[in-house]
């Protein structure tokens, strides 16, 4: 049988006020054989009939349930050598202290759960383990996946069976929330926004536009609202609070520039809107972004890159230190560039560009229609059946056209693609890339490519993914100069988060927003709340 643990003292022990009586259980041998358990015994039996009314609130298939307990030859997870496992209590007040993650310990929780007393019911005890399992099952899957994942990165079942019985239930459900800065930071801002309601800053009615210089009440309730934001503070007294001073022209621009708005010290319509996000409001975005962060891939080296897809910003870290920080162009919202977690395995220089199907059908094939000449004109070299075509032997016109023949621009430093590729392992053509529309960088709104990240310093970033190879700056310089495909790979693959942070805690250890681009927050708000 499974190792066993020591036997619960008899207490009474308190968990989230709940009474969990604890008790030896003592078994009469004969009642208690391990094969009752077994594959042939009550557990299995009880999985392959109708299962307890108590286990299907946790929303769990019958297969999660059958895959994790035929793996264990459907000994029971909770209940081991004739007795409650020791960290069984601990294990539960994890799951009860998953609001700390912006979950909803009730999602883990069952009538029944709080009884371990003594018993000599085998079925009872296998239901009992079974509703234990159970919670621990949607647990494991929604700290580590994510409650409503894209794709789930591990099945409930697979999550589970990682664990290590010479460690605790407990320990191990908590290593299995992520333990990226990101998440660690906004999650301890949870609480504080939590507790919001009581000192919220205060509200800007309706008034004038409120810029430099003007005096009029809201002002007053603006200086009190930067106060309150920590953006304005004066040791000074104000002579006039509902006066627009220069100090309050400075609170105004560091408001803005860590909640992604126009910084001209002025509160216009999108400023005020900001400011009058109600505290629930503003949980809600919290939640949607620690959700967001449990979407991803663990993080797996200390480098890698992360791309802010609604902050338009790339950051690329070696630990704990930032090495680059930048300005990045994404998708434009009918062309959106997914939340994802990859890999950078290679670099192109002086980049060649296939035409994604997408974009062929999209952009490029009614004009081509109308005239092929406009293929020549755009510089694309047209394949069919592997071969280089002129562009007025193809009939355009075949419904299935687009699957057919490839459109490639030849390599080049002024291609679609700049002077450099990076390459990630996606089957979605997303990649980041150099590009000749460098103005695009000193705009407000960067949301303009087809889905790729457009990056703004990519020599640097080069150089950063080149570190400890032989590609040393002079040698980036000349491939990226040089108009002729050359290859490079990192010494090893650097991991790539494509995340969509609208919410997220700065260096100053504030929060920071950033608009919601895609208008992605509302739907998964609601289903969080």
């Amino acid at each position: 049988m499974l190792r066993a643990f020591r036997i619960l003292a008899a207490s009474s022990l308190v968990l989230c006020g709940l009474a969990v009586a604890s008790q030896p259980l003592a078994i009469p041998a004969q009642d208690a054989a391990t094969d009752g358990f077994s594959s042939d015994g009550i557990m299995r039996e009880m999985l392959t009939g109708a299962i307890p009314r108590d286990v299907r609130t946790f929303g769990l298939s019958r297969t999660d349930l059958l895959d994790y307990y035929a793996r264990r030859n459907y000994q029971p997870l909770f209940y081991q050598d004739f007795n409650w496992r020791a960290d069984t209590v601990d294990a539960l007040k994890v799951m009860q202290a998953s609001g700390d993650h912006g979950l909803k310990p009730a999602n883990y929780w069952a009538l029944g759960m709080d009884d371990l007393s003594q018993s000599y019911d085998l079925t009872n005890i296998a239901r009992r383990d079974l509703v234990l399992t159970a919670a621990t099952l949607r647990y494991a899957s929604d700290i580590y996946n994510g409650r409503y994942p894209q794709s789930l990165k591990k099945q409930p079942s697979e999550i589970l069976l990682d664990f290590d019985e010479n460690t605790g239930l407990d320990a191990f459900l908590k290593g299995l929330a992520p333990q990226k800065p990101e998440y660690i930071a906004l999650q301890g801002y949870l609480s504080r926004i939590r507790n919001l309601s009581s000192q919220a800053p205060s509200q800007i009615d309706a008034g004038p536009l409120l810029k430099r210089g003007i005096s009029h009440p809201t002002v007053a309730q603006l200086r009190q609202h930067l106060t309150a934001a920590g953006d304005y503070s004066s040791t000074a007294a104000v002579a006039d609070p509902a006066f627009f001073d220069d100090g309050l022209f400075e609170a105004v621009k560091s408001y803005q520039r860590r909640n992604g708005l126009s910084v001209d010290g002025i509160i216009g319509s999108n400023t005020k809107k900001r400011m009058n996000t109600s505290p629930t409001q503003r949980l809600g975005v919290v939640l949607a972004n620690l959700e967001r962060l449990r979407w991803e891939d663990r993080l797996e080296t200390p480098r890698h890159v992360r791309v802010n897809i609604a902050d338009f910003s790339l950051v690329a870290r070696d630990g704990d230190k930032d090495v680059l920080n930048m300005a990045v162009v994404v998708g434009r919202q009918t062309r959106q560039t997914p939340i994802l977690s990859d890999r950078i395995t290679s670099l192109k220089f002086s980049p060649d560009w296939t035409v994604p199907r997408s974009i062929l059908e999209k952009d490029y094939l009614e004009s081509i229609q109308a005239d092929p000449a406009y293929a020549i004109a755009q510089g694309f070299e047209v394949y069919l059946g592997g071969q280089i075509v002129n562009p007025y032997r193809v009939d355009w016109f075949d419904e299935n056209i687009s699957s057919k023949i490839t459109l490639r621009k030849p390599p080049s430093t002024h291609g679609p693609l700049g002077a450099v590729r990076f390459s990630l392992t996606n089957d979605q053509a997303i990649y980041l890339h150099d590009t000749p529309t460098r103005n695009l960088f000193s705009r407000q709104d960067r949301a303009h490519s087809s889905g790729c990240v457009r990056v703004s310093q990519p020599k640097a970033l080069a150089e950063y993914m080149l570190k400890d190879t032989v590609w040393d700056s002079r040698r980036i310089r000349q491939a990226m100069n040089a108009g002729q495909i050359e290859v490079a790979r990192p010494a090893k693959s650097v991991q790539v988060f494509l995340s969509y942070m609208t919410a997220f805690v700065g260096k100053d250890g504030r929060l920071q927003l950033a608009n919601d681009i895609y208008d992605l927050d509302k739907d998964l708000i609601t289903r969080l709340l």
